[in-house]
C-alpha cells in the first residue's frame, strides 16, 4: 500500500485530508494489511494519527469508530492488541466490524470462522451446564436420547445440535442458550 493509495481511500469518505504518510504497515494474515497513518488536514495543517485495517481486493477499509480516543504509543507498541480492543466500522459508516481471530470482519466476510466460533461457544456452554449438574456424557445421553458420541462432538464444537436436540438439552440441563452474541 502506498501513501497515495491510502489517501485515495480516506478521501473517498473524508475530503478534509490532503496528505497521508504510512508510518507502520503490517500483514497479520494473508489478504489483510494493517497500517498506522499520519493524515494531514486543513486548516493548519493538522496531524491526525489513525490506524486502519484494509482487506485486500475491497474498495473499503475498517476505521476506528472514534479517531480521537487512543494512545498513539500503544499503536506502535502492540498494534494487534490495539486492534482487538477497538470498535471498528467500515469507512465512516455505521456498518460495524466484529473481531474474529484478532481482526475486524464483516459478519458475512468470514462466515466459516463465525460458525466455528459460535459452535465452539455453544459447545462450551453445554459442557459447563452438564458439569454443573454433575452429569457424564452417558448420563446426558440417557436423559436426552442424544448419543453420547454426538454430545461429545457438540461439546467440542465439531457438530451442531438440531433445534429439537438443543431444546432437550436446555430442558434437561435446566438452562437457556441465547442465539446471537454467543
Amino acid at each position: 500500500m502506498t501513501d497515495e493509495e491510502l489517501l485515495n481511500r480516506v478521501t473517498s469518505f473524508d475530503e478534509s485530508f490532503f496528505s497521508a504518510h504510512i508510518a507502520l504497515e503490517e500483514h497479520p494474515e494473508p489478504g489483510v494489511t494493517t497500517v498506522v497513518a499520519w493524515l494531514y488536514s486543513d486548516p493548519g495543517p493538522q496531524l491526525t494519527i489513525v490506524p486502519f485495517v484494509i482487506p485486500d481486493n475491497e474498495e473499503w477499509m475498517f476505521t476506528p469508530r472514534d479517531w480521537q480516543s487512543f494512545d498513539v504509543l500503544a499503536l506502535y507498541k502492540d498494534l494487534g492488541a490495539y486492534i482487538q480492543a477497538t470498535e471498528w466500522r467500515v469507512n465512516d459508516t455505521d456498518t460495524p466490524g466484529f473481531i474474529v481471530n484478532g481482526l475486524p470482519r464483516l459478519l458475512n466476510d468470514a462466515p466459516v470462522q463465525l460458525k466455528i466460533v459460535a459452535r465452539k461457544k455453544l459447545g462450551e456452554n453445554i459442557k459447563a451446564a452438564r458439569l454443573a449438574k454433575g452429569l457424564t456424557l452417558k448420563d446426558l445421553d440417557a436423559l436426552t436420547g442424544i448419543p453420547y458420541s454426538r454430545l461429545s462432538r457438540i461439546e467440542g464444537g465439531r457438530d451442531n445440535p438440531t433445534f429439537d436436540g438443543l431444546v432437550r438439552l436446555a430442558v434437561t440441563l435446566d438452562t437457556t442458550f441465547a442465539i446471537g452474541g454467543y
